[in-house]
């Protein structure tokens, strides 16, 4: 379900690293955390713009320091 409901992401992230002007902004915060719960939940399993887009999020030094606080706690599925 995630997967199909996600496709207009994909394709707004096709081609840029940002959901908005190409530029940060909290749409990124919101889409980006959102995306990383259901990747770590196993609902988003496929190795495309999605996944690289939440990749380059993670590179975020305040995002890096959420994840070892928080996402980090989340069970992740293999």
């Amino acid at each position: 379900m995630v997967n199909r409901v996600a496709q207009p992401l994909r394709e707004a992230l096709a081609n840029n690293n940002y959901l908005i002007g190409n530029q940060f902004s909290t749409a990124d915060i919101v889409t980006g955390g959102v995306l990383l719960w259901a990747k770590k939940l196993g609902m988003l399993v496929t190795n495309d713009s999605l996944t690289q887009y939440i990749d380059h999020l993670m590179q975020r030094p305040a995002l890096i320091r959420a994840d070892e606080d928080f996402y980090a706690k989340i069970p992740q599925k293999q």
